[in-house]
């Protein structure tokens, strides 16, 4: 949200240059929570991310884009979460929180290719999970980068133009 003097709030339209420092952002911090997720995670941690990958795929076969968006930032954030790192853990609220507003304003308007990329970030996050399972200190990490890499390269920065976002309905359930 973006405060103007005499204006009022409105939502921000992210920039390519933002969308790419984001994605960067969460490059460098988001393999270190992993690695601390794994340190801390018990059985129901990982049972609880199983849960929320299912509900992502559910939305997304549904059809319902804004809730698979919000299901998907609340996984990593589940993993920030229980790493319990205060510090990226803040920094993770707000990156994720701008991620959800870069995919609404950058990602595709086709509702195919929307599907195809969101089951393709849905399948991501399983390799994610077998790899958290297994405790794999050097899988899961490249595993994370590999995913936010890929969702990345579906953002379209060529739209002519950026459509609005309509923030209560990417917040709501």
């Amino acid at each position: 949200i973006t405060l103007t003097h005499n204006r009022g709030a409105s939502v921000s339209q992210p920039t390519q240059q933002e969308s790419i420092e984001v994605f960067e952002a969460r490059r460098l911090i988001e393999p270190v929570l992993v690695l601390r997720f794994m340190a801390k995670a018990q059985a129901h941690d990982i049972a609880h991310l199983s849960s929320m990958i299912s509900q992502e795929g559910q939305a997304q076969d549904a059809g319902d884009w804004h809730k698979a968006i919000r299901l998907s930032g609340e996984f990593h954030l589940y993993i920030s979460e229980v790493a319990g790192h205060e510090t990226f853990g803040r920094m993770m609220r707000e990156l994720i929180s701008r991620n959800s507003l870069i995919l609404m304003a950058w990602g595709s308007r086709d509702p195919g290719l929307r599907r195809q990329h969101a089951a393709c970030g849905c399948q991501e996050h399983k390799k994610l999970l077998d790899a958290i399972r297994l405790r794999d200190t050097t899988e899961a990490p490249l595993q994370v980068i590999a995913h936010l890499n890929t969702i990345e390269s579906q953002l379209n920065f060529t739209l002519a133009q950026v459509q609005s976002v309509d923030l209560e309905q990417l917040l709501q359930d």
